[in-house]
């Protein structure tokens, strides 16, 4: 089970489960981590994330001396705990967790890149929090060329996302072209992804629009705020 710390604009919480497969050699550690991680999940959604991060470090511990290096399940349980400690406010041994997961990817050719990925935006999501930019930005990038090089039309929400964060640490870095630029990205990943009607194009709209405006191009700035409008609250109000 690997609990991504993806989350698509608009809604609360996406949690992304892979099964975890207990190990035919020795199926008790597969079975304990398991329960393990489902105590996880239900303390993680009763919002007792202190408990979850206990829990998932737990899972790690168990694993751990019987996995390899290069361990795809090893892996996701650190992420995993990465996601838990982040939500309990633990951002260092967050990061420390994120990075660790982000090495074992790296080590084993097998890893699917769309995790690889999304837990580089995820570790580039807590940085900005920390407001470590240029090291957030450098993660960015890099989920940014997994996506790029794997071409798949499936991942235009992922990378739409990692638009839409791109925006907000340029914005930080007083960066306005860039930060506007991305905008347009992940407006037109969205768009390939939901359509142009949909109500979920409306925060890179409105980011369009403020953007413009504060580089004093207001009237740039009009027709992505009436199409938000009109997409977030219906034809009446544009």
């Amino acid at each position: 089970m690997v609990v991504s710390g993806y989350t698509p604009p608009m809604i609360c919480l996406v949690l992304a489960l892979w099964l975890l497969t207990a190990r035919a050699a020795d199926p008790e550690p597969g079975a304990a981590v398991e329960a393990l991680q489902a105590q996880m999940m239900e303390r993680y959604e009763a919002q007792d994330f202190g408990e979850a991060a206990v829990l998932a470090r737990r899972s790690v511990e168990l694993l751990e001396p019987v996995s390899s290096p290069d361990d795809l399940e090893l892996a996701g349980l650190v992420n995993n705990l990465a996601v838990m400690l982040k939500s309990a406010g633990e951002y260092p041994q967050a990061r420390a967790a994120y990075e660790r997961s982000i090495g074992i990817f790296a080590r084993n050719p097998a890893a699917p890149y769309e995790q690889t990925a999304v837990t580089h935006n995820s570790l580039a999501r807590l940085l900005a929090i920390m407001g470590q930019h240029a090291d957030s930005l450098r993660h960015l990038r890099r989920a940014e060329a997994l996506f790029e090089a794997a071409a798949n039309p499936a991942d235009n929400v992922r990378r739409g996302v990692v638009a839409r964060n791109l925006v907000e640490v340029h914005k930080e870095a007083g960066e306005q072209a860039e930060a506007l630029h991305q905008t347009e990205r992940w407006l037109a990943f969205f768009e390939s992804a939901y359509g142009s009607e949909d109500p979920r194009l409306g925060d890179a709209l409105e980011q369009q629009a403020r953007l413009r405006r504060s580089m004093g191009r207001p009237a740039e700035a009009l027709v992505p705020c009436e199409r938000a409008i009109t997409l977030l609250q219906g034809p009446e109000y544009a």
